[in-house]
């Protein structure tokens, strides 16, 4: 099975938000807290973080599917996880079980809304907006078999239950540092 997969190349990260900036001003310009945002990862060394571009994984056992008590998730042939809010019920749910803080209650409407890879652009054959606005390349994506996305998948040390869902997201490690200049 092939499923759409996050790419992130941690070393090229120069923290711009312009991930989280595009995918506000695609799909949250009155509403309320992003479903993409940058996360500061520990390193070894203190002087050199990582930082990592975050939303949901569109894990391929996702948890918000089976806790959702409406049935408001659905998961595409693609391995798109897609929240329909028409009966959602602010519940929370789907947030407090997801270990990754995908799926957000927006303040503004009562219902939870995450990210949905941008599958209205993936149908034009354009990018995710996130990764269309990239200026490092990196955060990127691709559809991978199950073959080719396991030996680079995430670990989830730190997160237990990622074993059991299985988030579709791949890190490549930090090789060396590296200084981007825009």
């Amino acid at each position: 099975m092939e499923q759409y997969h996050f790419i992130i190349q941690a070393d090229r990260c120069i923290e711009c938000y312009s991930c989280s900036a595009s995918c506000y001003q695609e799909h949250r310009s009155a509403q309320g807290d992003l479903p993409r945002r940058k996360i500061q990862h520990r390193t070894g060394d203190p002087n050199y973080p990582v930082y990592l571009s975050m939303s949901c994984n569109h894990c391929r056992n996702p948890v918000c599917v089976t806790i959702c008590p409406n049935n408001n998730y659905t998961k595409r042939r693609d391995g798109i996880v897609v929240h329909d809010d028409t009966h959602c019920e602010g519940c929370k749910l789907c947030v407090e079980a997801c270990p990754f803080d995908a799926p957000q209650l927006n303040p503004i409407t009562g219902k939870v809304d995450k990210c949905h890879f941008c599958y209205e652009r993936l149908s034009e054959g354009l990018a995710p907006v996130c990764v269309a606005n990239c200026p490092t390349d990196a955060l990127n994506y691709a559809k991978l078999s199950d073959i080719v996305a396991v030996s680079e998948r995430y670990s989830g040390n730190d997160v237990p239950i990622s074993r059991f869902t299985s988030p579709a997201i791949i890190i490549k490690k930090q090789t060396e540092s590296k200084q981007h200049f825009l």
